[in-house]
């Protein structure tokens, strides 16, 4: 952290941020692997509809 004025400026550690990155990449993966699921198998269910 550094001052600017009467602001503070923070900076993160990036090998803390490593870990965080790689449980939202498999959060948001698994999320959208569902939602696809979901949707396809609705699309199959009702066919196409126009």
């Amino acid at each position: 952290m550094r001052a600017s004025g009467r602001r503070r400026i923070y900076t993160a550690r990036l090998d803390g941020l490593d870990s965080l990155r790689r449980e939202l990449d498999n959060f948001w993966r698994q999320a959208l692997d569902n939602l696809k699921r979901v949707a396809e198998d609705e699309y199959h269910r009702n066919g196409e509809r126009s």
